[in-house]
């Protein structure tokens, strides 16, 4: 290649760096390409190219650049290794794994190999052999923090919880500096109820994506009897209805909880002791500021602290005649069946409809689908029984106006664990909530059926893993036991 060329391609690749680096991928990319007019099969740039598609969520570009790398360059494990990641992305466990254990035939003490072969192994189900690979890493280095968490995630998956949680505390004490590691502990140990200390490793989060907020000063726990203290949301709505009423607690002169807009008009309908601000509106004056899950820490929470004033949401009473006369006599049950993605969330909070079978042919009970949005489409599929109230629900700018009405009419709800089951459950209204087999929530028990957040609220996990029919028959034999005056929990 002439000098000048190589000069030329060299500046490019310096550039195409720079680019990168300032998180400018487009044009990173388009320097690649160029790059790679000149030299076709030159290995750096077509892995640069695939890192930098990859980054930018495009999977399947990503995918070709790199089976192009491997082709021209099969003898380097690197590249085996990062074409079955984008392969594990897809699901594509099989040739994910085969893609590694080429990679292994050519490094076989590689430890980022074995370590990606251990992550593979977990996402798809395989969890024995991952914790095999991942044991293979700690005999050669006990302090690797990427095999502690893995055999601690490969315990958590087993139901091994309190074996899980020391894997997270060894790696925890070893990395004390990674936010990562102290806040998958903290996790672990609040769904064990374990929550002494762990709402401060839960604080790590904040070091994993810290907001801006401006220039109020951050509250650090001191007294601020005489000051206003504004609360910043954070997470979604359930973590709003979950964790607002803490606002009341702090001992300040004044707090304001800056919350979701869509909220605003309910929260403040409760008649909550602290001032109720929409985040669409403008950013009140404070003193200090803070974030709504930090409260647990800045309050030292403990679960006797719970729950404190209870109910703590109000349905609006203007509504309340509307709706008892809309949905009639009988056992009203409310159901919801799908949740959306959630903040630091584990596990499953989706429920096939046809589940809910169970529960629909017993005699003098009626459902209501409380269901809005994704997952509705399956009332229609399905055909079961259910009312729809959906038309008649929130269709304004407020969110659960409506419901909160409607569920403070009906006799109870069965809900995944989603924003309705939270709702229902602050209304004060009796709650079943649908928990996934195994891998447990952090704001819930790994175990048992209470809750120190909610008084009537009751934890039922799925017996085995994705038998939501099996617990929706054990649900429906409960409401039948029930309805014979009989209390379910005392039948032999």
């Amino acid at each position: 290649m002439p000098d000048n060329l190589q000069s030329k391609l060299v500046k490019l690749t310096k550039a195409a760096q720079s680019r990168q680096a300032a998180g400018r991928l487009d044009d990173a990319i388009m320097i690649w390409r160029t790059i790679l007019l000149a030299q076709p099969d030159h290995v750096p740039t077509l892995y640069a190219l695939g890192k930098t598609l990859f980054e930018q969520g495009r999977i399947a570009e990503a995918e070709a650049t790199f089976r192009v790398a491997v082709e021209r360059a099969p003898q380097q494990p690197a590249l085996w290794r990062i074409l079955a990641k984008v392969l594990m992305h897809w699901e594509n466990w099989e040739e994910a794994e085969n893609c590694l254990h080429n990679a292994l035939a050519r490094a076989p003490e590689d430890v980022d190999t074995l370590l990606s072969l251990g992550q593979l192994k977990l996402k798809s189900g395989a969890v024995m052999e991952a914790m095999a690979g991942f044991q293979t890493v700690l005999d050669q280095d006990s302090a690797n923090k990427e095999a502690l968490l893995g055999m601690g995630e490969g315990r958590w998956k087993q139901g091994q919880w309190q074996e899980a949680v020391r894997c997270f505390q060894q790696a925890a004490m070893l990395h004390r500096s990674d936010p990562a590691v102290q806040f998958r502990l903290a996790r672990a140990q609040l769904s064990l109820g374990q929550w002494q200390d762990s709402w401060d490793y839960f604080e790590a989060r904040t070091k994993l994506d810290k907001p801006d907020w401006g220039r109020i000063p951050t509250w650090q726990g001191e007294a601020i009897d005489d000051k206003t203290l504004l609360v910043n949301h954070e997470g979604g709505l359930s973590d709003a209805l979950q964790f607002g009423r803490l606002a009341e607690r702090v001992p300040a002169q004044q707090v304001i909880y800056r919350c979701p807009a869509s909220i605003s008009r309910l929260l403040k309908g409760s008649h909550w002791s602290v001032e109720v601000a929409s985040d669409r509106d403008p950013k009140p004056r404070a003193d200090v500021q803070t974030s709504l899950l930090s409260l647990p820490a800045l309050l030292k929470l403990s679960p006797p602290d719970l729950p404190g004033r209870f109910p703590y949401l109000r349905a609006d009473p203007t509504e309340l005649s509307h709706w008892r006369s809309r949905l009639g006599d009988g056992v009203r049950i409310g159901i919801s069946w799908q949740g959306g993605s959630r903040l630091f969330g584990e596990g499953t909070r989706h429920i096939p409809l046809t589940a809910f079978e169970p529960l629909c042919g017993l005699p003098r009970i009626r459902l209501f689908s409380l269901q809005k949005g994704e997952g509705r489409e399956q009332l229609q599929q399905l055909g079961l029984p259910i009312e729809d109230l959906d038309p008649e629900l929130d269709e304004g700018r407020d969110a659960f106006l409506d419901t909160a009405a409607a569920i403070n009419c009906l006799t109870m709800v069965i809900s995944v664990d989603n924003a309705i089951a939270h709702l229902a459950a602050a209304l004060g209204k009796p709650v079943w909530c649908c928990l996934p087999h195994g891998l447990p929530e952090w704001r819930w028990q790994a175990s048992g059926r209470d809750t120190p957040w909610y008084p009537t609220m009751d934890l039922f996990h799925c017996p085995n893993p994705g038998d939501w029919h099996g617990l929706m028959q054990e649900l429906a034999r409960r409401l039948q036991t029930m309805m014979g005056g009989f209390d379910p929990d005392n039948q032999r």
